[in-house]
């Protein structure tokens, strides 16, 4: 196992995420893939240089938090992906700030064509629920 942490902070109406920058990104290699792991902005950030964009991986799996526009450029990336190297995208996104109308977050499951995935499409209604495991 190994500790796993994010690159960029999350930041809304003036508040900040409290975190450390982890500084890395990590590949878990098996016997038949090439795997990345990515947190919300690690992914999708091209406003800064995204490490995870340019991995010839087979399969990223990315966890996000954030606004219909945060999927929207998730969604981009692994677009972007697909095309250069093949690769396939999962991502879980959480809505926040959630507005009453807006669904509990996406869920967007290794398509063929990345781009052509509308975002009502990918949107869960039911919430997300969490566990914690003590080992």
């Amino acid at each position: 196992m190994f500790a796993f942490g994010k690159n960029r902070r999350f930041s809304f109406d003036g508040l900040t995420e409290d975190i450390n920058v982890y500084g890395k990104v990590h590949i878990i290699a098996t016997d038949r893939e090439l795997i990345a792991l990515a947190i919300c902005k690690d992914f999708c950030d091209k406003a800064r240089a995204v490490p995870a964009i340019s991995l010839d991986v087979d399969l990223v799996l990315v966890l996000s938090m954030g606004r219909p526009n945060t999927m929207t450029a998730h969604r981009d990336v692994a677009d972007d992906m697909k095309v250069r190297f093949g690769t396939r995208t999962v991502i879980v996104q959480q809505s926040y700030p959630r507005a009453p109308l807006e669904p509990a977050g996406y869920v967007f499951k290794a398509l063929k064509d990345p781009r052509s995935a509308q975002l009502d499409a990918l949107a869960e209604c039911a919430d997300f629920t969490t566990f914690r495991r003590e080992l």
